[in-house]
């Protein structure tokens, strides 16, 4: 029941992001333009089909695994692309 629970958690932070992104479509692709991101449409459609499967595959047994992974992998990618500010030394 316990890892039920942490799987509706984990997933529900996924769901919530692709509301958000396709509510605010023209928002997001002004974002990543303004990172320099090329196919800034493509790459935030890839973003959502991406999050969509990874959180539904969270419920499949035999792709808990890597679905978890690939969220993890996807979350570290767009934290560095987009935070990356955070990494270059000049705030510490």
């Amino acid at each position: 029941m316990g890892m039920l629970i942490a799987k509706l958690c984990l997933s529900s932070i996924f769901v919530c992001a692709i509301f958000g992104q396709t509510r605010y479509f023209a928002k997001h692709l002004e974002v990543i333009a303004a990172h320099g991101i090329p196919g800034d449409r493509l790459s935030l459609c890839l973003a959502i089909v991406l999050e969509i499967f990874a959180a539904v595959l969270l419920f499949v047994p035999r792709y808990t695994s890597w679905a978890a992974f690939t969220l993890a992998l996807f979350t570290s990618a767009v934290t560095v692309v987009f935070y990356g500010r955070w990494f270059d030394g000049k705030e510490f």
